[in-house]
């Protein structure tokens, strides 16, 4: 099953056996029209790997017919502002075509999201895609959920992993029990806007301010 969020009911968990995309499609659609998502276009979307509740990285996906389509795919974001890219001898080199991701204050939305699914779920990693409007960082939509990835991280790859290992190895973490399936959990609808981001203008959709902050 996909792990499907809606933004404004953040972080209400279902699953679905239906199309995430399909599913966001018609939440941006229903938000700002069809322009840009119509026809067979795709927003760019984002693979945040969530480690004990802080984003590592972020994975730049603009497969097929995606906005903001780079030659190289791939590459990678750090918390820094970094954009980093591999060749096939996972040389880095900057990546300049995806520069409008960070110069649009996209990450700010993005990071907060990542990370706020992973506060909810009360997880040690996870990796959370998050869709992006370009022109638009504020409507940033988190696609779906994975406890794993088949994306490609490079030589980051041990690093996350020892991040990970050290947690347990020291365990560094409170059990928790929600007393329901995690597909159950329900913070209501106020706690990403009240809660998590605590009615921070920079990192909520202006709808979600002015719903719960306001």
């Amino acid at each position: 099953a996909t792990c499907i969020l809606d933004t404004f009911s953040l972080l209400y968990v279902h699953t679905s056996a239906s199309s995430s995309y399909a599913f966001v499609h018609r939440h941006l659609s229903s938000l700002i029209g069809q322009y840009p998502f119509s026809g067979r276009r795709e927003p760019a979307e984002l693979k945040i790997e969530v480690i004990w509740g802080r984003a590592y990285l972020a994975l730049v996906d603009t497969s097929g017919k995606a906005f903001g389509k780079c030659d190289n795919e791939g590459a990678m974001i750090l918390r820094n502002g970094s954009i980093v890219s591999y060749d096939s001898a996972w040389a880095a080199h900057p990546e300049p075509c995806s520069d409008w991701i960070v110069k649009e204050g996209h990450m700010e939305y993005a990071w907060a999201l990542a990370e706020g699914f992973a506060k909810a779920a009360m997880i040690d990693a996870v990796r959370v895609d998050v869709f992006l409007h370009p022109g638009h960082p504020e409507l940033a939509v988190i696609n779906e959920c994975s406890l794993s990835s088949g994306a490609m991280y490079k030589w980051h790859f041990h690093l996350m992993a020892q991040l990970w290992a050290e947690g347990h190895r020291r365990q560094e973490y409170t059990v928790a029990d929600a007393g329901v399936p995690m597909q159950k959990i329900s913070n209501g609808k106020d706690w990403y806007a009240k809660t998590f981001a605590r009615c921070r203008r920079d990192i909520l959709h202006p709808d979600l301010y002015n719903r719960y902050c306001a």
